[in-house]
């Protein structure tokens, strides 16, 4: 399914028609959140391969400072992609088992407790903020 694409021509029109209204908004908004997720994790993983790793290997940082930029800039993004890329892939695997997704939350909740490191990343934007001016 094309990211943004809606439940509506993601799935047979006979699933469409068996609903009701109430039902198609309900999926349009599962669908989103799907569909969000996804581009969440595209939009880290292209900050890990575009940013971080060529500026890990370049030279316009001095090499006595990069790791210490690196790692004061970026602070935690690799277990914030962890914890999404999770996250992803169950609702992934839960839209590709069902037309009428039941629920999410159950995903949700199994996955939430493990969000600290937003907290962990929140927290400390100041520091990467005060590094990436010096």
């Amino acid at each position: 399914m094309e990211p943004g694409s809606l439940w509506v021509h993601s799935v047979p029109k006979e699933i469409v028609d068996s609903v009701s209204e109430t039902e198609k908004k309900r999926q349009e908004a599962i669908n989103e959140v799907m569909y969000t997720e996804r581009d969440f994790v595209r939009d880290m993983e292209y900050l890990r391969d575009v940013w971080i790793a060529p500026l890990k290997k370049s030279d316009i940082i001095p090499e006595e400072r990069r790791l210490d930029f690196l790692e004061q800039v970026f602070w935690n993004i690799h277990d914030i992609i962890a914890v999404n890329t999770r996250l992803r892939d169950a609702l992934n695997k839960r839209q590709k088992s069902y037309a009428v997704v039941e629920r999410i939350g159950d995903i949700l909740l199994e996955v939430v407790p493990h969000f600290a490191p937003f907290v962990s990343y929140g927290s400390h934007q100041l520091y990467g903020k005060y590094e990436f001016e010096k």
